[in-house]
């Protein structure tokens, strides 16, 4: 295992670096209207933003074999995965103003391999890159 120092580390919890709320709402609905199960706004707040994908899985599709869960996990994930999402305001901003020569790599998005991320929107400052 190679070991790294770091001098600094910038972790997103969804909504603190990218606004990824309607995205994940968006994913689940759709995913949840493909299979004849209504979700309203009370569901959403309850079930969905904040909770574990897992939750929500059950939440949404408990009644499913785990099977047909596991494949509509995948088309939710991939929603997620293929959405734009943008920066919280002031982000890219603030992350040009870090020195970024001492540390070049950002954990970021919990949106793993998407769109979404920092290193795909060109808001990181040359020489980093987002780890996902």
């Amino acid at each position: 295992m190679t070991q790294r120092t770091f001098t600094a580390v910038c972790f997103d919890m969804d909504g603190v670096l990218i606004q990824s709320r309607e995205v994940i709402e968006s994913a689940w609905t759709t995913v949840a209207r493909k299979y004849g199960v209504e979700v309203d706004q009370a569901f959403v707040h309850e079930h969905i933003h904040g909770r574990p994908g897992g939750y929500t899985l059950q939440a949404l599709f408990g009644q499913f074999e785990e099977r047909e869960r596991v494949a509509i996990k995948q088309q939710v994930d991939t929603l997620e995965e293929l959405s734009d999402c943008s920066l919280v305001p002031g982000v890219a901003a603030f992350i040009t103003l870090l020195d970024v020569s001492s540390a070049a790599s950002w954990p970021c998005s919990s949106l793993r391999g998407s769109k979404n991320s920092f290193h795909e929107s060109s808001s990181l400052p040359p020489g980093t890159r987002a780890l996902s």
